[in-house]
């Protein structure tokens, strides 16, 4: 199954491109699908499962504490298993926190801030989520950093962005590695890194790995298929 590159945030919608085999209609060439947003803190308690059937269940202040203790994720397993959605994407509030759920959940996709005020995602985080298998998607303010994300490695771009236009064709022509880089590097500046020390304190971290690094991934993963 591919995967859908361009979500849209105000209505938690995804579409890829024409030809890609996913799971509903198709709509003006590329295909549309829908997620279902979901409080993961309300899950805590006994609720009923939800109407519909849509292609992920998007879970939104899925805090570790919360994974850890297990019932919001088993709830959401329940869910997907009844046919409610095929995938599940937990939302994380920062790069920590989502690399923290690509290791330690089976979660198809996690999605993580990418913008200019917290480029912090950008640094390797989608070479760890590529050698786990979870997709990847950052959450980005405008094409200009939708293009730099992809270049980066992620898989995919979620966007509260006006501009469709603008986006979808960001999506469909993504700056190289080496630019996206390099861009990465002026967006750490911009808050006051220096890009070597914030890789160099990255790696340390164990929050994935520096460009061309390459190294081994972490354990989790599995279970849930990301195909």
């Amino acid at each position: 199954m591919s995967v859908p590159t361009i979500w849209w945030r105000d209505h938690i919608a995804a579409e890829a491109g024409e030809g890609a085999v996913l799971a509903e209609g198709q709509c003006a060439g590329v295909l549309v699908l829908t997620a279902l947003q979901i409080d993961a803190p309300s899950l805590v308690r006994a609720v009923p499962t939800p109407p519909g059937k849509y292609f992920a269940g998007w879970a939104v202040g899925a805090t570790q504490k919360l994974l850890k203790a297990g019932r919001v994720y088993h709830t959401l397993q329940e869910w997907r298993s009844s046919g409610v959605f095929e995938r599940i994407v937990l939302e994380a509030p920062d790069a920590a926190v989502a690399a923290w759920m690509i290791e330690h959940t089976p979660a198809w996709g996690v999605a993580v801030p990418f913008d200019r005020l917290a480029p912090q995602a950008g640094l390797g985080l989608a070479v760890k989520a590529g050698e786990i298998g979870t997709v990847l998607i950052a959450d980005v303010p405008d094409a200009e950093v939708a293009a730099v994300a992809l270049g980066l490695g992620f898989a995919a771009v979620v966007t509260k962005a006006k501009d469709t236009a603008a986006i979808r064709a960001a999506v469909a022509r993504p700056v190289d590695r080496a630019a996206a880089e390099s861009r990465l590097d002026d967006m750490l500046r911009e808050i006051g890194l220096d890009p070597l020390t914030a890789r160099a304190e990255n790696k340390k971290a164990g929050r994935g790995h520096a460009a061309g690094d390459g190294g081994g991934g972490g354990g989790g993963g599995g279970g849930e298929s990301n195909l």
